[in-house]
């Protein structure tokens, strides 16, 4: 039974993926336990369209990590990314009357001024110093320096206030508390690039279902992150075009699509594709079909680097994530993107240890949820379980108020109500002091807004009918007194 560990969550628009594991003093990264449900019915470009249906994948997610480390999971730690997140950039400026000589106090100040800044309707998750301007020079560390003037340059990556709400509506719906949210693009920089890569400047470009994000390092800084909303399942969308069905657009995706048209003059692109409705689809027409999407992808890469570093990029692009698995992807990269420079990331840094035989961690799909729990520090390990634990495995509902408190902002108007977990019907007749579940807030609220409480006709009371619960008690204890008194 595994007693230390750290657990990550992430909301991709394919699948939510839960896993469990930790970084280990060689470096390695052991991976101990892994769950994921489908998600492209409630989560659309990273963003969360159905809390109830998002909580119930979390939950069930987390009882399955639970359940394979015989171990209750106490907090979680949750990636954020999506068309929700994007970098603006942001400058704090001082001016003094005469020579004044840099503090560190100063420096603190400027930092704190650019945190306190007001993104309407957006929170502002991350903080990265770019430079700072001093007179008329560019320092990184400008403790001790005197000057007249100085500006602190600062890229701030915000998300909407939504959509950061709405992650904690879902934790709280499936009674998980939350550690800590991760910014999802910075967790997979760390664990894919180098510290080279870092140094010299590179483009990461994640192919996602619903979006690609674009990142820009050089000195070992982010200089720039955007998330552009198409992605690899708007290449399915126009398979589906030539007169296939979903279902069947993603396996001609898969097994037949490549990144780069065909026409190289040796008859393949008129070799033909037979789908379930009797119809042929040849490689030519899927090719341009593909083909067109894919260079709409890259073109809005290209376009998404600033001017200030196309001519910095010294370790070109890295390529990640499951669209990177494309055939010929490279050669479609290296015409529009103009760049010889490219590497495919298709698994992280570190080592990877694990006994789970029937994932592929190195397919590039994996990247994020793994850097995401390389980024955790917080043991996420609860209390142990038997088999004999009739309530089976989970969440740790021995966690106390002030864990799940952690999860949302510092208010006394903000309540999190844990639910409680119904025993079957077997449970009920074995134990007879059983409890109804409380009057329970199924989402949590800004602490700006009120938190509704559920009706009495919105509570999922056991039917009476059926014997369960209080009320179905206290009917049997009627009829055995009425059944005591015509005796008498």
């Amino acid at each position: 039974m595994a007693k230390d560990f750290v657990v990550a969550i992430e909301l991709g628009s394919s699948f939510v993926r839960g896993i469990a594991g930790k970084k280990n003093a060689d470096g390695s990264i052991g991976v101990l336990a892994y769950a994921k449900e489908s998600s492209s019915s409630f989560i659309h470009k990273g963003y969360v369209y159905n809390i109830d249906r998002t909580a119930e994948a979390i939950r069930s997610i987390i009882e399955t990590l639970s359940s394979n480390l015989k171990t209750r999971i106490k907090k979680v730690y949750v990636g954020i990314g999506g068309q929700s997140v994007c970098g603006v950039m942001n400058t704090i400026v001082r001016d003094f009357p005469t020579d004044t000589k840099i503090t560190q106090m100063l420096i603190d100040n400027l930092m704190d001024t650019n945190w306190a800044v007001d993104y309407d309707g957006k929170e502002l998750l991350e903080c990265s110093v770019q430079e700072y301007k001093v007179d008329n020079q560019y320092q990184t560390d400008p403790v001790g320096i005197e000057c007249t003037h100085i500006e602190g340059a600062f890229l701030n990556i915000v998300s909407r206030q939504s959509f950061y709400r709405s992650i904690n509506k879902c934790l709280a719906a499936a009674g998980v508390p939350l550690a800590e949210v991760i910014l999802s693009p910075q967790a997979l920089a760390d664990a894919i690039l180098s510290e080279t890569e870092k140094r010299m400047g590179c483009a990461l470009v994640d192919f996602g279902a619903d979006t690609t994000t674009v990142a820009i390092y050089y000195k070992n800084i982010m200089r720039h992150l955007v998330v552009i909303p198409i992605g690899g399942n708007d290449i399915t969308r126009d398979i589906t075009s030539l007169c296939v069905d979903d279902e069947e657009a993603e396996w001609v995706k898969i097994r037949h699509a490549s990144a780069y048209r065909s026409g190289d003059g040796n008859g393949q692109e008129q070799q033909t594709i037979s789908i379930n409705t009797g119809d042929e689809i040849t490689n030519g027409v899927l090719s341009n079909v593909v083909y067109a999407r894919m260079a709409e992808i890259l073109e809005n890469v290209r376009t998404q680097i600033p001017e200030a570093y196309k001519d910095k990029l010294s370790s070109g692009f890295v390529i990640t994530g499951g669209g990177a698995n494309m055939p010929q992807i490279d050669t479609a990269i290296s015409e529009i993107l103009h760049t010889s420079k490219i590497r495919f990331a298709r698994k992280v840094a570190s080592q990877i240890i694990t006994k789970i035989e029937d994932e592929d961690f190195n397919d590039g799909m994996h990247n994020t949820i793994i850097g995401l729990m390389a980024k955790g520090t917080e043991n996420c390990a609860g209390a142990e379980f038997g088999n004999d634990d009739i309530f089976g495995a989970g969440i740790d509902v021995g966690s106390t108020e002030d864990e799940a408190s952690s999860s949302v902002p510092d208010s006394s108007n903000v309540r999190i109500e844990r639910p409680q977990i119904q025993p079957t019907k077997e449970q009920r007749e074995e134990y007879v002091n059983v409890q109804q579940p409380s009057n329970v807030a199924a989402t949590l609220k800004d602490h700006n807004e009120p938190i509704e409480e559920k009706t009495p006709d919105e509570e999922e009371f056991v039917d009476p009918e059926k014997n369960g619960g209080l009320r179905g008690f206290w009917n049997i204890l009627k009829g055995m007194i009425k059944d005591e008194d015509e005796e008498k």
